[in-house]
């Protein structure tokens, strides 16, 4: 509100008859506030999810960024930082500085994968699975190793997924 329009108004404030009277002019002449945060916390994303297949992450020390479990392909893991690979017209790869691990904990989903050390995969996004489930071609392509040759359990879950 530019200086001019704040002081009539302060002038109109003091001019009313009661307090009520100064509170309905107070009310029409200012603007409301934006209820949107600029920098919106985890748990306010949280609330707001329309489904259960959405994980909210942190992308730099200020912002957070919901992500749909529907549009990732895959997470590749570097060090103690992610690349998310997500599926929408762009080919967009989003950057998060947190470790595989806990990205693994706090999506929370069956139709994810971890098929080696540094690859999480969505399996509804594989296009084809090679030789006993040696490979897995993704659906823009990529050619991922899956090395679950100790964990058996994991292997045929994998397994299952793929068929569905």
């Amino acid at each position: 509100m530019p200086l001019y329009d704040r002081h009539l108004l302060i002038h109109r404030i003091r001019e009313a008859k009661s307090d009520e009277e100064a509170f309905l002019i107070y009310e029409e002449e200012t603007p409301s506030p934006d209820p949107s945060p600029v920098y919106p916390n985890e748990a306010q994303l949280d609330a707001d999810s329309p489904s259960a297949k959405c994980t909210v992450l942190p992308i730099n020390t200020t912002d957070m960024r919901r992500f749909n479990h529907d549009e990732i392909l895959y997470v590749i893991a570097k060090r103690t930082y992610c690349d998310i690979y997500l599926d929408n017209p762009e080919h967009e790869m989003v950057e998060i500085s947190k470790p595989l691990k806990w990205l693994q904990e706090k999506m929370n989903d069956d139709s994810f994968v971890r098929i080696n050390r540094s690859h999480f995969i969505n399996t509804a996004m594989v296009k084809q699975h090679h030789h006993d489930l040696k490979n897995v071609t993704m659906k823009d392509g990529k050619l991922f190793p899956v090395h679950l040759n100790n964990d058996p359990e994991m292997k045929e879950r994998l397994k299952e997924l793929l068929e569905r």
